[in-house]
């Protein structure tokens, strides 16, 4: 898998973003029938942590997807990404 990683930090507090695919065959394969893999990965704060993987929709277009704890997938929204960031900004 190739990938990027982006590291925001603020003070202690740490925000993780990763996101992987694979490139050649001998990359192996995203779990899933993914395009592409991410992690959002809060420093100290574990259960904060989402791991999303990118499909087709029906329609063909490329979304992101949460795998949530129990399995189940949910579609990424704007609303979720905001949450990530005032966890990671803290209380003002």
């Amino acid at each position: 898998m190739v990938g990027s990683l982006l590291t925001l930090k603020a003070g202690v507090r740490q925000l993780m973003i990763e996101a992987g695919w694979p490139r050649a065959p001998r990359d192996g394969f995203v779990p899933g029938n993914g395009l592409a893999s991410a992690h959002l990965r809060h420093f100290g704060i574990r259960s904060a942590n989402e791991e999303l993987l990118l499909v087709r929709s029906p329609g063909g277009t490329p979304q992101w997807l949460v795998i949530e704890r129990t399995g189940a997938r949910t579609q990424l929204l704007e609303a979720r990404i905001r949450q990530h960031i005032k966890r990671f900004l803290g209380p003002q």
